[in-house]
């Protein structure tokens, strides 16, 4: 049985990962780490079979986790993963010294570890290409859209919309199942890969570039009796 060592700051997929694999019956889930930071401090003690590091965390990414984690003799197999593909990214990825890069599916990612057992280096560059296709109908739609959007992963997303509907960090937190800190940490990441300053400001950004309907913005009631 082989042992899996997951960092991905999505408790949810985490979670969801580990069910995946361990229905599986060939690997068992070590340890989990939600961020690439936490997993760096604790380099020296990861030494699983294999490393499934997610590509788009805050703070540190996945491929600068794998990087670290190969000067801190890593002797595993390093996975990254996505939910979107990028060939930047499986370019980035092989050029740190990853084994594979894949989609963050069940199938793609059950398929990619029972390759990378057999491969010194497996990159799922076929179902990259079939996302390209897929995409590239929607991309011609949008040359013109600001190059900023394809800084924001899924969660960036979620919480700009969420905050653009006025929900509040705990509230944000409970629909994602993040708490409060790391919903707190993903929009200062966000804001900071946009280059804005305040929410007013990449909530009109978001309505701009059609990733927010202008009704779904909430606006506070005023009062009536006042000037």
């Amino acid at each position: 049985m082989k042992t899996i060592t997951i960092i991905d700051d999505s408790h949810l997929d985490s979670n969801l990962i580990k069910v995946w694999l361990e229905t599986n019956k060939a690997y068992n889930v070590h340890t989990m780490y939600h961020s690439g930071i936490d997993a760096i401090a604790n380099a020296e003690d990861i030494n699983t079979d294999i490393c499934l590091v997610d590509a788009h965390m805050p703070l540190l990414n996945g491929v600068n986790t794998i990087t670290i984690l190969l000067k801190h003799h890593y002797n595993g197999k390093l996975i990254l993963m996505s939910h979107a593909f990028s060939l930047k990214c499986m370019v980035e990825a092989k050029n740190a010294g990853a084994h594979a890069y894949c989609h963050k599916d069940k199938e793609s990612l059950i398929n990619t570890l029972a390759k990378a057992e057999s491969e010194l280096v497996c990159f799922d560059e076929k179902s990259f290409e079939t996302w390209k296709q897929k995409s590239s109908v929607i991309d011609l739609h949008r040359k013109d859209k600001d190059p900023r959007v394809d800084r924001l992963n899924t969660h960036h997303h979620k919480i700009l919309s969420y905050s653009c509907k006025g929900l509040s960090t705990e509230e944000i937190g409970e629909l994602m199942n993040l708490k409060k800190h790391t919903v707190e940490q993903y929009r200062a990441a966000m804001l900071q890969l946009l280059e804005f300053k305040s929410l007013a400001q990449a909530t009109a950004w978001a309505v701009a570039n059609n990733l927010v309907k202008p009704g779904d913005v909430y606006t506070p009631q005023q009062n009536p009796n006042l000037d």
